[in-house]
Order: C-alpha cells, then sequence, then structure tokens
C-alpha cells in the first residue's frame, strides 16, 4: 500500500469526526426522551462489533473492546451516577486512571502480533486487561490522593483550557498514542490500524465531552461503530483482493464479469518460465516478479481492470473492446513488462566467515547485484454469441494463452471466432 493509501485511512476517520462535530449541538438540542434509550447504544454497538471480532479472529480488536465496554460500565455507573460507593475523590481517581491507561492500551494492542483470540496468546492478552482492572481497584482504594496530586500538575501551560475535563498527562498520553498509530498506518497501512487510530479519535472526543453525559455517549458508541466498520471492511479486503499484489482476487473477478455486457474482451496473462525464477533466485525473488508485475496490470493500457486469477496467472478484463483492439493494449502492455528489468542480490557473492575467528573475509566487498528481466504471455478471447457464460469467454482465453506458450511465449494471441 502507498503513501496515498495511508492518508486516506488516516484521513476518513478524522473527516467523519469533524462532520459529527458539527452537527452533535444540534443533536444534543433534540427533545430529552428521544435519549432515553442512549445509555444502551454502546452496549449494543460494543456486543455486535465483539461477536464480528470474535467470528473474525480478530484478536486486537477483540481486546480493545473488552476494554472499551469494562470502561463504560466504569463511567456510567460509578461516575456519572451520584449515588455510587465512590466519593468525589475516588471518582476523579478512576477518570484520571481511564484516561491515562486506555489510549496506551490502544499502542499496546496495535504492536501486538494477531495470534487469534482463543489462544494462549490470546489468554495472556485478556490477563492483561484483568491484571489493569486489579491495579485501578487497588490505586482507588489505598493510593487515590497520591494519583490526584499527580494528575493535577500542570506540565504545559498550553494544555490548559477551561473546556477541558481530563488532566493534561491525559491529554498527553492522547495525543501521544493518536501519534504512535498514526505514524504505524504510515509504515504499515491496514485498514485495521486506520480501524484502531479512528476508534481511538472518537474516544478522545467523548472524553473531551466529559461535562455532557449525552454527547460523551455518542461519540465513545462511535468508536465501537468504526471499530465494526474496520473489521466488516478488512474482512471483506482479505476476501476479494489478493494479499500479495493488492489486485483483486479471483472471486472478484467472479462477480464481474456476471455484471457485463455483451461487448468485452477477456485476457489471461501469464508470466513465462515463473518455475524457474523461483528454482534459481527463490520464492522471495518470485513474489516481487508478481508484486511487479501487478503494478503494471493495474496501469494497464486501455483502461483494463486487473485480477490475480491465481499462482503466476492473472485476468485483464477489457470492457466495451473488441479483441482487436485490446490485442494492441495487450501488445504495448507486454513491451513494457518486456523492458522492466529490476536489481536482484547475488547471495553467492556475499563476504564468507572465518569459522575461527567469526570474521567476514573481504569485508569490504559488498554483494553484487544483478538485473532480472521477465516477460509474459498474453491469450485473448472476445465474447461471442455461443459462449453461454463469460466464463466460457475465460477459458477459451486460457486456450489462447496455451497457444501463446506454444509460439515460443512473450507474446499476444487472440482465440479463433470459433473457439
Amino acid at each position: 500500500m502507498d503513501l496515498r493509501r495511508s492518508i486516506y485511512l488516516l484521513s476518513t476517520p478524522t473527516l467523519i469526526t469533524i462532520i459529527i462535530v458539527s452537527f452533535i449541538s444540534e443533536i444534543l438540542h433534540i427533545s430529552q426522551p428521544i435519549f432515553f434509550a442512549l445509555p444502551l447504544l454502546p452496549y449494543i454497538i460494543f456486543i455486535t462489533a465483539l461477536s464480528l471480532a470474535y467470528i473474525f479472529n480478530n484478536n486486537r480488536e477483540f481486546m480493545i473492546l473488552i476494554l472499551l465496554t469494562v470502561i463504560y460500565w466504569a463511567v456510567s455507573q460509578l461516575i456519572f451516577r451520584s449515588n455510587t460507593g465512590l466519593n468525589i475523590s475516588q471518582r476523579e481517581t478512576l477518570t484520571y486512571l481511564i484516561t491515562f491507561l486506555l489510549p496506551l492500551n490502544f499502542v499496546f494492542y496495535s504492536l501486538t502480533k494477531e495470534r487469534g483470540v482463543i489462544s494462549r496468546h490470546g489468554q495472556k492478552q485478556i490477563a492483561v486487561v484483568v491484571v489493569q482492572i486489579i491495579i485501578v481497584t487497588l490505586l482507588l482504594r489505598y493510593s487515590g490522593d497520591a494519583i490526584n496530586q499527580l494528575f493535577n500538575t500542570e506540565f504545559l501551560s498550553i494544555l490548559n483550557h477551561r473546556g477541558v475535563f481530563i488532566p493534561q498527562l491525559s491529554i498527553i498520553s492522547f495525543e501521544f498514542s493518536l501519534l504512535v498509530l498514526a505514524s504505524l498506518i504510515i509504515h504499515q497501512p491496514s485498514i485495521r490500524q486506520g480501524g484502531l487510530f479512528g476508534s481511538l479519535v472518537f474516544v478522545f472526543l467523548a472524553f473531551l465531552n466529559f461535562d455532557n453525559p449525552d454527547a460523551f455517549t455518542l461519540f465513545y458508541a462511535l468508536s465501537g461503530l468504526t471499530l465494526i466498520s474496520s473489521i466488516i471492511f478488512n474482512s471483506y479486503t482479505l476476501a476479494y483482493h489478493d494479499e500479495l499484489t493488492g489486485l483483486s482476487s479471483r472471486r472478484a473477478l467472479k462477480q464481474y464479469l456476471m455484471s457485463l455486457g455483451p461487448n468485452y474482451t477477456l485476457a489471461m496473462v501469464d508470466v513465462d518460465h515463473f518455475k524457474k525464477v523461483n528454482d534459481t533466485h527463490g520464492h522471495d525473488v518470485g513474489d516481487q516478479v508478481l508484486r511487479k508485475l501487478a503494478g503494471h496490470l493495474r496501469e494497464a493500457p486501455g483502461s483494463a481492470k486487473a485480477y490475480r486469477y491465481g499462482g503466476e496467472e492473472f485476468t485483464l478484463v477489457y470492457n466495451n473492446k473488441t479483441a482487436e483492439e485490446a490485442a494492441d493494449y495487450a501488445n504495448q502492455l507486454r513491451k513494457i513488462i518486456e523492458k522492466d528489468a529490476f536489481s536482484i542480490r547475488n547471495t553467492s557473492a556475499r563476504p564468507k566467515r572465518n569459522s575461527k575467528n567469526n570474521k567476514k573475509k573481504n569485508s569490504k566487498a559488498k554483494p553484487k547485484e544483478k538485473k532480472l528481466s521477465y516477460s509474459v504471455s498474453i491469450g485473448l478471447a472476445e465474447h461471442r454469441e455461443h459462449h453461454k457464460t463469460p466464463f466460457d469467454t475465460l477459458k477459451t482465453a486460457d486456450k489462447a494463452l496455451y497457444n501463446a506458450k506454444q509460439k515460443g511465449r512473450n507474446c499476444v494471441v487472440i482465440a479463433k471466432a470459433k473457439d
């Protein structure tokens, strides 16, 4: 994924936030009876999100949602209500600890590896949540005054604002966590990281509106809704997109083919001697070839839609194009790919180690790099009346690809009209 997609993943939740902030004051002026069920909304959203995270085995979101649910219960039942077992000082302590620890948990779970909900790793992460709850409970009981004194300390005058009801230490925790999540999205872009970032933005807005329970509840519920969206969107992406190349998958191709009209041409594209590339240079280089090829297919002349069919085979869909028109574009693409040589390291030229002193021999010598070029064969088939379904056209294009291989590879072959 490129920087443009990273910015998209960061900006989407931010833009949604701005829109909601613009209308939140108007929403809260609606008559009170509409909000009688508002306190239940976060529970409904979080239970739904927890179910989805469990079904799709998304460990990070599952742990975050457990924390969000527990914290919402604590805020609504122990802080917002006046007739609880906590005094004013203990409520302040609980608020301070929640607003400080919650954003750091977003960072912690964002950095953990995904190993499933029901696993030893998942059990350890649940243990982390339980330990935090125990620690907070003990601090409320025995060290509340000391905690309050620490959190009431002013660190930066710029953070002073009458309308903010959380301490500076908590604001710093939120801003640090948002910065870390943003950097993770830029360096390792993913829908799930974007969902965690967006969710934390809404949690931050919720606590910035801590003096208004209705606004707090709405923003807090939206944090769970953001996670639901990211879980669903991520699952869709996994099902319909190829992870290695970033192209749409075979499943997406099948759905798209069913939506086509009568005029289109399909192209089957195959990397020449791909097995030899893997055997000679290794599967990492083979994967690099597929990614490079996918980049060219994504920008193929003729506005073709590209899909990974499987292995080293790809499919191009030329909608509203005849086979002859598609062949011209396919030949342009083939020539571009033929010239696309890239550097690979020659591992055999790496400096060797001396077995006695474990030092490298010829330390000044650098691993040599050599150029690797590759080519593709392309088979084309135009949709004909005797093709009962688009998959018949696809089979015909596959036969044309076989003919291209037989003719010596690195060429374009159009299927005969009778095929």
